[in-house]
């Protein structure tokens, strides 16, 4: 149950990179959005709860940073 359910910004960004490997520009920009928005409302958690957003596990967790990444691209 701890990988399936919860939200995590590094499936996030892999799957960003992917769409927009493959012209899903539309698409990209939903997850990069909703990506940013996680981490603005609950900070850099290792992941969060799909149904509110609310970040779980351990606090200051790095591999949220790829939000910088992902918004260092545009879409």
């Amino acid at each position: 149950g701890f990988w399936r359910g919860p939200v995590w910004i590094t499936t996030n960004w892999f799957i960003f990179k992917g769409l927009l490997n493959y012209g899903f520009w539309e698409i990209a920009q939903k997850i990069k959005q909703a990506s940013v928005d996680l981490v603005i409302r609950s900070g850099f958690r290792e992941h969060f709860n799909p149904e509110t957003g609310e970040g779980q596990g351990a606090e200051n967790f790095t591999w949220g940073t790829l939000v910088v990444d992902m918004m260092e691209t545009d879409t």
